[in-house]
């Protein structure tokens, strides 16, 4: 590292560093985090997370990839994912050790990762760390008005049926959901959100459990299933697994507010824990949807469930909708948390204006991603595309480079074995980035023709 580079490390991480002399500098133990969040609340959080929407995608994915690729393919992506962020806090805490700083954000991170790297890569650090707070913002965005959609589409056909001539347009849906959006964004920190998402997992578990008793019984012979998929087509069905785990962006905010962030990369810490059980739960849905409904199966398995039993759809499909209501809330925490904590909160640090501030950006995401599910047509399909950037790049491409760049040059093991890990990891990021991107401009492409008709 040249002296320009430490003088750039210097200033960017001037407002985060504090007055210690301790020699073993522990960045976790020197943390004050107001309203932290314990084990278990974090827990919930990340467990709400990453049951959202992706979850009834599973069984298209394992009509994809077949019902022993699907079954493989969901637990090495749970693996690719999990070992992306464990990447990204293995460097975020020797970052934080060697500058004597209990905590820096993502983009920071990725900052002084490339200043401390190769003398190329410091070239491009400042652009690099502004890209990752532009692409959490936007993801966080796109997932917020996902969830509106989502939300909207529900509630209309819920009271369309005991209301047959109610032919209200969904937009008019989405506008009275406003108040309701404002209320759950104003919840003012992680440990107060706790409890309500805690209910929500409640309601995200009873609907699951619902999907699985009603789909079931009376399973048809099984040979019936694809074993495994084409090449292309098993590809296609990790792209969906990997943007249906994704959670980045709620799994850096619950950490930074975590009581012992140490608990978040632990053996049994929050993040391996809660990996399991989401992997577990993907999986049965993705397995026995497939299995019961075939090739027929929808691309929200919801939606299979009224051949079945109707009721039980219902109920399910009510208990989706605030488990999903409460996943909007989740998600906009996150977007204020990049905007507000990273950038508007320095400029109004001393403002009287202070509070007024904060409320002010909570409000805006509610109405930016509202007005864009509302106005932008195929916004689903246009967030999707993002999304296979923004979260292959966040998750797996740049905690690799950011590895890289902390043990460089001469600190990645017998053989280079990091390294080598590094560059496959790079490597799935960058084809699930391919291949997210492919699927998301099919189905663009498949919805312009359909409404071209």
């Amino acid at each position: 590292m040249d002296d320009d580079a430490r003088s750039r490390i210097a200033e960017i991480t001037t407002r985060y560093v504090v007055d210690v002399t301790d020699d073993d500098y522990d960045p976790y133990v020197h943390r004050n985090v107001e309203h932290a969040t314990s084990y278990l609340e974090t827990l919930v959080h990340i467990l709400k997370a990453s049951l959202g929407t992706g979850v009834l995608a599973m069984p298209i994915a394992f009509k994809y990839a077949g019902l022993v690729n699907g079954v493989i393919g969901a637990i090495l992506t749970a693996f690719v994912c999990g070992v992306g962020i464990h990447r990204f806090f293995a460097s975020q805490y020797t970052i934080c050790k060697n500058l004597k700083v209990s905590y820096m954000p993502y983009s920071v991170i990725m900052k002084v990762a490339l200043l401390s790297g190769p003398r190329c890569m410091s070239k491009v650090a400042n652009f690099f760390g502004t890209l990752s707070d532009a692409l959490l913002l936007l993801h966080q965005t796109g997932v917020c008005a996902v969830y509106v959609i989502f939300i909207s589409n529900n509630l209309k056909d819920l009271l369309k049926r005991p209301y047959t001539n109610l032919n209200v347009p969904v937009e008019y849906y989405m506008l009275c959901l406003l108040p309701a959006l404002l209320l759950i964004v104003s919840v003012p920190n992680m440990k107060k959100m706790a409890r309500i998402t805690l209910l929500s997992n409640c309601a995200t578990l009873v609907s699951v459990i619902i999907i699985i008793a009603v789909l079931s019984p009376n399973l048809p012979d099984i040979s019936l299933r694809h074993k495994t998929g084409t090449v292309f087509d098993s590809a296609l069905a990790f792209g969906i697994m990997l943007f249906a785990l994704s959670a980045m962006g709620v799994i850096l905010t619950v950490e930074k507010h975590m009581k012992e962030p140490k608990q978040m990369v632990a053996y049994f810490g929050t993040l391996n824990v809660s990996l399991v059980a989401i992997l577990i739960v993907y999986t049965l849905i993705g397995f026995i949807g497939y299995w019961q409904v075939g090739d027929e199966v929808k691309d929200i398995i919801i939606l299979d469930l009224q051949n079945y039993n109707e009721t039980a759809r219902q109920c399910a499909q009510s208990l989706y909708v605030v488990a999903i209501f409460v996943s909007y809330g989740l998600s906009a925490m996150v977007f204020v948390d990049v905007l507000w904590g990273n950038y508007l909160k320095h400029y109004l640090a001393e403002s009287r204006h202070h509070d007024k501030g904060q409320c002010a950006t909570r409000i805006l995401v509610v109405f930016v991603s509202t007005f864009a599910a509302a106005a932008i047509p195929l916004f689903a399909d246009i967030v999707a595309l993002l999304g296979s950037f923004s979260m292959s790049s966040l998750e797996l491409i740049f905690p690799a480079i950011m590895d890289i760049c902390v043990r460089w040059p001469d600190k990645f093991g017998r053989g280079k074995w990091t390294l080598i890990a590094d560059l496959i990891l790079m490597a799935i990021g960058v084809g699930g980035l391919l291949i997210g991107g492919f699927s998301a401009i099919r189905s663009i492409v498949r919805h312009l023709n359909e409404l071209r008709g």
